[in-house]
């Protein structure tokens, strides 16, 4: 796809950040951007969705500071929580600058050459839709948990564009905060595959590879908040039902992706709806369903003790439903 030269010189960068209820996070989120190194104007839009803590009145203040740089919108009713997609729905179609960065409320920027480091790359490939790059985890707190989200390649340090079939497997393997991308892409909103899915970094990367090349550095310049409160991850780490919604809302996605993509890697999708409904198999405990195939083959893919740990637990929660029933009825139950 050939990009806008219209776009392409327009004012530089907008940094869409999106939060809710991250009062402890968004001001370190926030200086992350503003201690940005650049040769150009980096304009902030900042979404809250509705918080019920303070974090409404912090980015008041740092508007108030920086009353040119800094646009919010303070919604009065949680959209997210109305099936709305924030980024595709709301932000990205407000962005009138050549390319677009995103940051959430709990996470923040560590190299204070970030932006400018990914703006020259796209300015300098323009058939590039978006580039990524690496980042470390760190806690709740703030503290390295010594895991670093990367893409693992020979040799280690080495940048590259990212292919379709390996986004459709692994994911960019880079978070959402290192995201940067042409803003044309997203003027008229990110397509109906993206909207309707639980998560917003797989479709978006899919959707970016699906208009250009996409861009990976192998470069850390961003830290990642794991299971900070009111995330995702913390979500399904906590309630499994969770997780097999979530699971099942991505194969949705993927689907009506292939549709977009009429088709041209329906094969890639198709693996990677069996891996979906395999993880579902092993989170519910469906042993009749691990019994048919390819999610047998799956099953005995499986390190060793992993499915001795399957086995156990799956037996235990059957002697536990067995002596439930018993007593049920020792008791006079129903």
């Amino acid at each position: 796809m050939s990009f806008s030269a219209e776009w392409s010189d327009r004012p530089a960068v907008t940094v869409c950040v999106i939060t809710y209820n991250q009062e402890s996070y968004i001001e370190e989120a926030l200086e992350s951007i503003l201690m940005q190194e650049t040769n150009f104007n980096v304009h902030l839009l900042i979404h809250d969705d509705c918080s019920t803590d303070r974090t409404p009145d912090i980015i008041r203040r740092y508007q108030k500071q920086y009353p040119d740089q800094i646009e919010a919108i303070l919604q009065k009713e949680n959209q997210f929580s109305q099936g709305v997609r924030i980024q595709g729905e709301i932000l990205a179609p407000r962005v009138k600058t050549a390319f677009a960065a995103l940051n959430e409320g709990d996470d923040f920027w560590l190299d204070p050459h970030k932006l400018q480091i990914q703006y020259d790359y796209m300015m300098a490939n323009p058939d590039c839709a978006a580039c990524c790059h690496a980042a470390t985890q760190v806690s709740s707190d703030g503290k390295k948990t010594g895991f670093d989200m990367r893409i693992e390649f020979e040799p280690e340090d080495e940048d590259r564009d990212l292919e379709m079939p390996f986004l459709i497997d692994k994911g960019s393997k880079a978070p959402t905060n290192s995201y940067f991308y042409r803003a044309e892409l997203g003027k008229e909103g990110f397509p109906e595959f993206y909207n309707g899915c639980a998560v917003g970094d797989y479709p978006m990367i899919l959707y970016f590879a699906s208009q250009g090349k996409v861009h990976f550095m192998n470069r850390i310049m961003s830290a990642y908040r794991h299971n900070a409160k009111g995330s995702w991850t913390r979500s399904w780490v906590i309630d499994p039902a969770v997780y097999v919604r979530t699971n099942e809302s991505i194969s949705q996605m993927l689907k009506k992706f292939d549709k977009y993509t009429e088709g041209r890697y329906h094969n890639e999708i198709k693996i990677k709806l069996n891996i979906y409904k395999f993880e579902n198999l092993l989170t519910k405990r469906d042993l009749k369903g691990l019994k048919e195939e390819p999610y047998a083959s799956l099953y005995k893919a499986l390190p060793l003790k992993r499915r001795v740990r399957f086995q156990l637990s799956s037996r235990l929660r059957l002697l536990h439903g067995i002596k439930r029933k018993l007593d049920i009825k020792r008791y006079g139950g129903s």
